[in-house]
């Protein structure tokens, strides 16, 4: 299963595609682009399941697609048997649990859950904006305004707590293998809650970010969270371990780290706003162990990062994957030469047919054949 990935480590499960060559045009690939989003709202990441379909939604409509990029149902929000009662959260990604269910946000604070043939099963309004998602061990739990809420597979709420700030509309949460929820406030820093809602500790950086996208990632015995300058580790009791620089900070899309399954950490980033972004490899002390150059064309600012199972690298461009080693070899690439959309890719995912799958903010979803 791709995406709703709990820890947000950016690892699959999944061997991914062979490589046939250093470097391969894919002429043979699919594309939806049936959508009605624009460059402001967009569409939300996508999940897959085990059986490869796609799921996904602009502002009024959920899309579900075959592993073929064919179009298997698509379901109105507005409409009377949704009644979410205003558009969906693209900001918010969608998550699937207990493998067969899928929970989407609309941005009335309305929590919809519905089965992979797109039959509603239950509606939760909470109140309060700006929601964010995350589902692990049977639970859901749903950020609104200054508390998040943990939902049972009902949707019924066990608790709810008051975090006396905002949290985070665009930074992502993530929870701990213990099951220990780690959230941004923006420049009100970080707080982590264990199982039953209970706080354990806040951090709060010297330069805290403030309306940047990215996530946090539970990367093993360690936290690594954004902030203004860069990144920053933490112990699972907060407490400050490193830190890493990053000059395209300030740039409002970061690009999420991921770890590889031997605990090696990697990041795009680069000296300048504005440039292309290097892969950085670091070892967990926050060492950087070698930077590649991932430039394969004008305006090649990667938006994703992904570790397949094999160990290897997916480094996002405008048109296309950069494929690594765990040493920072050049393995392979993909590149889609005749699209001609307005944004980059931005969320990548490995299918269980072990095919790409790659989605643009204001576009699409672009996959192998």
């Amino acid at each position: 299963m791709a995406g709703g990935n709990p820890q947000r480590n950016g690892q699959s499960t999944l061997p991914g595609p062979e490589l046939g060559s250093a470097f391969t045009l894919l002429e043979d690939y699919w594309v939806f682009d049936d959508i009605e989003a624009d460059v402001f709202s967009g569409i939300t990441r996508h999940v897959v399941d085990d059986d490869g379909n796609i799921y996904f939604a602009s502002l009024d409509t959920i899309y579900a697609l075959g592993s073929d990029g064919s179009a298997r149902w698509t379901r109105n929000v507005l409409d009377d048997e949704f009644d979410a009662g205003y558009y969906m959260d693209t900001n918010c990604a969608p998550v699937i649990y207990d493998e067969k269910f899928l929970v989407f946000a609309s941005g009335a604070e309305d929590i919809l859950c519905m089965d992979f043939d797109g039959n509603l099963k239950w509606k939760t309004s909470l109140e309060g904006d700006g929601t964010q998602l995350i589902a692990a061990e049977g639970r859901i739990y749903a950020t609104a305004g200054f508390s998040i809420h943990s939902l049972d597979n009902a949707g019924n709420q066990l608790w709810e707590t008051d975090l006396g700030n905002w949290i985070s509309w665009d930074i992502l949460p993530a929870i701990s293998p213990d099951g220990n929820l780690l959230l941004s406030m923006d420049e009100n820093g970080f707080v982590a809650l264990d199982t039953s809602g209970n706080e354990l500790w806040r951090y709060l950086p010297a330069s805290p970010a403030a309306e940047l996208a990215s996530n946090i990632m539970y990367a093993g015995e360690m936290w690594i969270i954004p902030d203004a300058n860069g990144w920053t580790a933490l112990s699972e009791a907060g407490e400050l371990l490193w830190q890493l620089e990053d000059e395209t900070a300030a740039a409002g899309v970061r690009s999420a780290p991921v770890v590889d399954p031997a605990g090696q950490l990697y990041f795009l980033m680069s000296a300048e706003i504005g440039e292309h972004r290097n892969l950085v490899a670091c070892n967990r002390d926050g060492q950087i162990q070698w930077s590649k150059d991932n430039l394969q064309g004008s305006n090649s600012k990667g938006q994703d990062l992904m570790v397949d199972a094999r160990g290897r690298i997916y480094a996002m461009y405008l048109r296309g994957v950069t494929v690594y080693s765990s040493s920072g070899d050049k393995l392979g690439a993909f590149q889609y030469l005749d699209l001609d959309w307005p944004q980059q890719f931005w969320t990548l995912s490995i299918t269980p047919q072990n095919k790409l799958i790659v989605g643009a903010r204001s576009a699409g979803i672009v996959g192998m054949r």
